[in-house]
Order: structure tokens, then sequence, then C-alpha cells
């Protein structure tokens, strides 16, 4: 569980929510679940940062420009504000947390689903009243309470039920609850931590990337160095991350954490030593990390035991994260019916068991993130983790455990005495070092800390005192990892500009404290925002040859083109298999490619299939949603609810047919919303790539008829991939204008 600093240096405001918002979900969510199910035992990890937030927060005195803009009266809110709100208030999941609200929907519906700029946003504004700016106030800040605090706190729930027109008695009142709730979050871990339920861990202090603090030229271990930023090298600042996260920690929960979890799990031998002699008995990491340390991968059996790691005289023990039954937690279970859920995952631990030898206890790990994925599950996970820890709770042949508590009784059998270089995302550092803006952050931090270093040599000792600390606490705070998560093409956010003017305001905040002008170079923004181009549509018709190969370059020229990449996440997706989807067609057909990740489509077995779900619409898909409760959460669309709508399925094995015909099936879903096979059609091809035609007239569609659609890839009947991930691809049916239409485009 980790945030960066989201506070202004200069000010003291907090710009961002993600503390407040995220402390009254998932992190009170995580902890008051347990009071349901006490033989569990699980570890949470607390950022120290993060946990100085809360704290602040709990105390009354953080300033929040988001509380604020909640607390003001609707009726006073300037125009400026109101633009605010309406550009800020939907920033939230909205499958899961505004979809099945028809309140807050019906305000979403207003305002539209597509990004809106200043003019627009000010046009916008003068068409909300002020009851609908309260509500959308109100509705914000109710919607992030997590399930636990909506069954322990009376009223909540007659507020989502009433669902408009709230006053401002109610508003204030679900803020009050809010920093209530906040108010009882930290004793709250403690108090499980004292009675032995949890085992609380902490990282360094501010979420660096600690080796890329001690040194980047580590990650030319993996990345070639042609692509490094200028070195930054400051074996110190990772020294004091962890004491100073050790300090803190004990500080707030009463005792040393046993166990650190290196921010995004990113090791190197060097700092071996530093966990060692700073009193940390455990850390984590990946498995691949694992892999790579092994001069020889014997059995995936190695991987479900401790390991004691050694470098130069000195050692950790660690333990390693099962990739795959994390990210399926992380990143699958919320697209699937519970019971599919629970088959999955208690057989893939009876498949672990089964593998075992008897005698010997086998540690199975699973780590993954302690905020987002529980916003993309119906109901915050509620009924997941009841399921998973009722379950776990029955089984008599699995234990849960602290990781702590299991290595004194259990200490590694095996050394790892060359420890891989990397993180828990791609065994590499690749996210944080390497690109354009990375490098661009690493070379602002490199300038401003060797200025620090510089004016520490002349500073007398009560300056030091007094300002140095405080400027090497705003380089520390500028070394956190998200910073550079956020910079480059790997990830986008609404929140782009705030995390770069943060970073850079940090920075500036070194060169104030020592009384000296800041240099032009910080106040240069190092994101390079881009207007976010998500699917390219089709330009002219296409016939290509349906056969899985590219038979040639000009085939799919022309056609539509969405890349398989989940940008605009602060969430990795883990070992996707998809990789692009194009999409095109002809007077006649709808055609659709399939490309897949490196290998993919060469490895996959005999229980993985394609599922493609069309949607053609009679009429122009306009704005309003409905939500079934007893689904999965599904892709928001908006829609009108009286419109006429056509649902057909396209199923096929996922198997490359090495020049063999085969046929998919397309089913239509009938009156009983049931689907039932229409038809088997032989036109798909499937080697290097998936190739199939789709007539129209199979579809019952019509010139200038809309068709939406989304790609599922499910294992048996779990779903394990969906793309696009939150919205399906819209395409018309083309007239024979079609081609001079988009030519005069």
């Amino acid at each position: 569980m980790h945030q960066p600093c989201y506070k202004n240096p200069f000010t003291g405001v907090y710009i961002l929510p993600w503390v407040r918002l995220h402390a009254i979900r998932g992190y009170t969510d995580m902890i008051h679940v347990l009071d349901q199910f006490p033989e569990i035992r699980c570890a949470f990890n607390m950022v120290p940062s993060l946990v100085e937030q809360i704290e602040e927060y709990a105390s009354g005195n953080a300033q929040d420009k988001y509380l604020d803009l909640s607390r003001k009266p609707a009726k006073d809110l300037t125009l400026e504000e109101r633009c605010a709100l309406l550009e800020s208030f939907f920033m939230c999941n909205w499958e899961t947390m505004i979809q099945k609200h028809p309140g807050y929907l019906d305000l979403l519906r207003k305002r539209g689903t597509k990004t809106l700029f200043p003019d627009e946003l000010s046009r916008m504004a003068r068409k909300f009243s002020n009851n609908e700016f309260q509500d959308l106030q109100v509705w914000f800040n109710l919607t992030w309470f997590g399930y636990t605090s909506r069954k322990r706190i009376e009223g909540l729930n007659q507020l989502i039920k009433k669902g408009r027109d709230f006053t401002e008695e109610e508003k204030n009142f679900v803020l009050d609850r809010q920093l209530e709730v906040i108010r009882e979050l930290i004793p709250k871990y403690r108090q499980m931590m004292e009675e032995g339920r949890v085992e609380l861990t902490c990282s360094p202090f501010f979420h660096p990337i600690l080796p890329l603090v001690y040194d980047t030229e580590i990650a030319g271990r993996t990345l070639d160095r042609d692509f490094l930023p200028p070195r930054f090298n400051e074996p110190e600042d990772a020294a004091a991350q962890i004491k100073t996260g050790i300090q803190y920690h004990e500080k707030v929960f009463g005792q040393k954490p046993k166990g650190m979890w290196p921010s995004e799990g990113s090791v190197a031998p060097e700092l071996i030593s530093l966990f060692e002699s700073n009193g940390i008995q455990w850390i984590g990491s990946d498995e691949g990390i694992l892999w790579s340390s092994k001069p020889v991968r014997e059995h995936r059996n190695d991987l479900y035991q401790p390991y004691l790691v050694t470098h130069r005289n000195h050692q950790i023990n660690m333990v390693f994260r099962d990739t795959f039954i994390s990210d399926r937690i992380g990143f699958t279970y919320a697209k699937n019916f519970l019971q599919e859920i629970e088959k999955d995952f208690f057989g893939y631990l009876d498949q672990v068991r089964g593998s075992q030898k008897e005698g010997n206890p086998a540690l199975l790990t699973i780590i993954l993130d302690g905020e987002n994925a529980w916003e993309h599950f119906p109901n915050g996970a509620d009924s997941f983790f009841h399921m998973l820890y009722g379950q776990l709770e029955k089984d008599q042949k699995f234990q849960t455990v602290n990781i702590g508590d299991f290595l004194l009784e259990n200490p590694p059998s095996e050394k790892i005495e060359a420890l891989h270089s990397g993180s828990w995302i791609g065994r590499n550092y690749n996210i944080w070092v390497g690109g354009e803006e990375e490098n661009h952050g690493w070379d602002y931090l490199r300038r401003t800390r060797r200025f620090l270093k510089e004016k520490a040599r002349t500073i007398t000792e009560s300056l030091r005192n007094e300002v140095y600390e405080k400027a090497l606490r705003e380089i520390c705070i500028s070394e956190g990892s998200d910073w550079f998560w956020w910079f480059g093409d790997n990830f986008q956010t609404e929140n782009d500009r705030e995390f770069d003017e943060l970073f850079r305001l940090h920075l500036q905040k070194v060169y104030v404290l020592l009384e000296t002008e800041v240099p032009p170079f910080l106040k240069i923004p190092i994101r390079k925002l881009k207007e976010k181009v998500e699917i390219e549509m089709p330009v002219h018709m296409i016939n290509p040859e349906i056969d899985g190969k590219i038979t040639s370059y000009f085939e799919w020229l022309g056609a539509g083109h969405f890349l398989a990449d989940p940008k605009g996440t602060s969430m990795f997706f883990g070992d996707r298999l998809l990789s692009s989807i194009y999409f095109g067609f002809n007077l006649t057909d709808l055609f659709l490619r399939l490309d897949f990740r490196d290998k993919k489509l060469s490895e996959a077995q005999k229980d993985l299939t394609a599922r493609i779900h069309l949607r053609k619409f009679e009429q122009t898909p306009s704005e309003k949603d409905q939500w079934d409760p007893n689904r999965p959460p599904q892709p928001f669309q908006i829609h009108q609810s009286d419109r006429k709508l056509k649902e057909y399925r396209i199923e096929f094995p996922l198997t490359p047919t090495r020049g063999k015909e085969i046929c998919y099936i397309l089913f239509k879903k009938n009156e009983a919303r049931e689907y039932e096979k229409k038809m088997e059609l032989p036109t798909i091809g499937i080697e290097k790539i998936v190739e199939l035609t789709i007539p129209f007239e199979a579809l019952e569609s019509m010139q200038s008829q809309q068709i939406d659609f989304h790609v599922e890839i499910l294992r048996g009947k779990l779903n394990v991939e969906r793309m696009p991930v939150n919205f399906n691809i819209l395409v018309s049916v083309p007239d024979s204008d079609f081609e001079q239409k988009m030519w005069s485009v």
C-alpha cells in the first residue's frame, strides 16, 4: 500500500485526494474484513510516506484541495470551481462506482464521457444547477466509501438509496464520516498487529526504486547503457530511506518491522548489507527474480520455500511471490463469476500442494497491489474476500501464516549467492529509467542533489539542522518511484500535469530553502502531454486473405487498429496475450485480426478459447446505461434503455490450425437473454495471427447501422483477458460512399 507525497511543498495543500479516498475504501476494507475471519493471517506493507499522510488527515491538519471543493456550499462555487468539479469529481471506476448509482450516472450522462476542453467545461458548467453540483460533491465522496464502512456507519446506505437532492447537512455528514474512518485506520492496523493477526512490514520511506537511488548504473545490467541517464549515485540516500522508514514505522506502530517490501520488489545484491545493518530479517520480490538468480531452474517447486541471499559476507532471507496466482487476483478475477474464481484459485492451490514432498512445509506467497485492484471488483471485492477467507479458514489442507513467524520455524535451507538486479515488472527497472522523460527526471534530481551537496560544505551547523535536513527530505521525496512511473509512454493518467508539477516543486523547494534562485530547467515540464489516441479507425475498404498469416503488407493497410496497451491506469497489467486488434470491412463483410505477443499464440493450450462479443445498434447509441448486480462488472457504455439492440457472440478454440479448415460458431442472444447457436462459419484462419470474416448479413446488419465489439480470452470458463479493457470498439456498416467520404476527410 503506497502513495507518493501529494502535498504542495510551498502551500502545504494536498493537490490530489488519493490518500484520503483510498483510506476510506481499500485500506479500511482490507483490515476490517479480517474481523470476520479470526484464523486468517496476512501481511500489510505500509509505506511510511503513505502512513505519514494518513496520520496528517487523522489529526485534522491536512489541507486538501478536493476536500475544500467538497465542503464549499454549491451556491457559492465560482465558475472555475464548477469546472473543476466537472473535470475531477468523476475520477473513479465508472463500471463499479458510478454505473450502479442512477443519481450519479445521471450527472455523468449530462456531463458526457469524453474529455472536455476548458471552453467546453465552462459551457457545460452553466448547464448544471446548484442542486446538481451539490449532488456531485456528495456522490464523489460517497461512492469512495468501501463496503465495510457502508455496513458499519448508519446513514451511508440511506444516502445511496436517496440518490439525489442532497442537503448541505447530508454532504457534511459524508465528509465528517470520511475523517472518522481515517482516524480509526492506523490504530486498527496496530491493534491487529499486536494481536498477532497480521504482520506489518514497510518499504524505504518515500518508496524509491532503491537500486537506482544507490546507483543508476545498476540498470545497465538489464538495459543497454546507452539508454541510461547521467549517473545518479547516492548510496547514503538509499541507506537513509531504509533507516528513516524503519524509524517512522516503529514510532507509529510501536515495534520495528521484521520484513520489508523493497519498492516495486526492486532488488540488487549491493542492498543486502543495508537491509541487514538496519535489522530487517526478510524481504520479498517476484519469482522472476528467483529464476534469474538461480544458475539452474530445476523445478517450479523451488519457488515454494524461502532463501538465504548472500553478498560479500552479508545476508538476508527472501521470499518470492507466485506471479501466476498473484496476477490472477490482481488482473483477472474481477471480470469473472465467484464460483469460477473459487474453482480456479483453490484448484491451483491443490495443484501446488499435490506436487510437494510430504513433510516439507511449502510457502506459497501471494503479493499484490493493495489499492487499485479492488475498484474493478463488484462492490469493492466484498464477495471475493468473504469467499477467499471463508474457504481458507475451512480448508484444512492450507494454513495462512505471517511470513516472519514462518521463517522462525522454517529457516531457509537453500542459498542464493548471485541475486539478480531487477523489479517485479520484467525483471528490470525499465519502467523507471531509460526513456527520454524518465532520464530527464533523473537528471533534474541529480543536478539538484549535487547542488545540495555543494551547499552543505558551506552552511553552518545551526543552518544544517534547520535547513539542510528539510532540503534533504525534499530530495528523498523526489526519489520516490511514482514520479518516474508516470513519466514516459508506459502509463498515462488524467493527473499527469499534477505529478510532473509536484516532482519539480519538491526539487524547487531545495533551492528556496537554501535561499538560492530556482534554476530555469526546473520550470520546464518533463511530461510531454499527448493527445490520447486509443483507436485508429478504418480509412478504406479491405479484402484480406483469411489464412492466419500476414500474407502481404497491403492486405490490412487502411484497416482500423487498436493497440492492446492499457495506458491510462495506475496498474501494471501483467503478462498479456493480445498485442493488437485490427478491424476493417468491405460492403458485405466485417474483418477482424488478432495479433499476439511474441510466441503467445504458439504457446496456447487446448483449453484456451477466444470469444468475440458483438452488439448491433438499430439506433445510434446515446446516453444511458443499465446495471445488473448479478453479473461481473461490464464495460462502461452509455446508451438508451429503449433502443433496439441485438447481441451476438463468436467462439473458437485458440489453437493453430496448420492449414486445416475450421469453423467458428456464431451465437445470438434470444428474448430470454440466453445465447443460442445460430450458425457455423468457415471463414477463419489461425496460424501466426487470427483472421476471420463476419458477414454483415449474419449479424442482420444494414448500411450505416453501428456495431461494437470486444475480444475475450478464456481458459476453461475463466475470463483471463479482455481487449479493450474498459470499452468496446465501435464501427459503422459502410455504404458505397465510404471511401469517398474518408478521402474527403
